[in-house]
């Protein structure tokens, strides 16, 4: 478990990320698909207030710069007054998902991050650390092939656990 955890005012608590944020999508099969599959998925797990909120800040920070990367992996994320707590999910992709990448390939992974308009200093660090991790080819490859606990823990390796 992530040793640093954000809290809502009412005082829930809710890890920004853990195993089962790592999850799998069988149906998109492009990135506006894939983007609203990853802004449902932060919605239905309480940590927006609003999946088409995110999912329109999410395509608004795709037309800025694209989130793909390279090696089949893209790191999509938005800031928003709909985020409640800080959220990062890795989503698989059964279908090779269309996106603007480093190397023109196809997106099969993402590392999405939902990050508040209040404290998103503390939220972005987790962005930046996974980002650098993502020049390594063996964090690239724990993220397309590993499993939850793999993915896990190279995750909290390269954040410190500190998410």
């Amino acid at each position: 478990m992530l040793s640093k955890w954000f809290k809502k005012s009412s005082g829930e608590v809710r890890p920004s990320f853990q195993a089962d944020h790592v999850i799998r999508d069988p149906n998109s099969t492009s990135r506006d698909q894939a983007l609203k599959f990853i802004a449902q998925q932060m919605y239905q797990a309480g940590y927006v207030g609003s999946a088409d909120t995110l999912f329109s800040a999410l395509v608004e920070r795709e037309t800025k710069d694209t989130t793909g990367f390279k090696n089949g992996i893209a790191t999509p994320h938005a800031k928003s007054k709909q985020v409640k707590h800080a959220g990062i999910w890795v989503v698989h992709f059964d279908h090779d998902i269309v996106w603007e990448t480093m190397d023109d390939s196809p997106v099969k992974t993402a590392v999405a991050f939902a990050i508040p308009v209040k404290g998103d200093e503390t939220a972005m660090a987790p962005l930046i650390a996974i980002s650098r991790a993502n020049m390594k080819q063996e964090f690239r490859d724990v993220l397309n092939h590993g499993d939850k606990a793999a993915i896990t823990e190279a995750i909290e390796g390269v954040t410190g656990g500190k998410i």
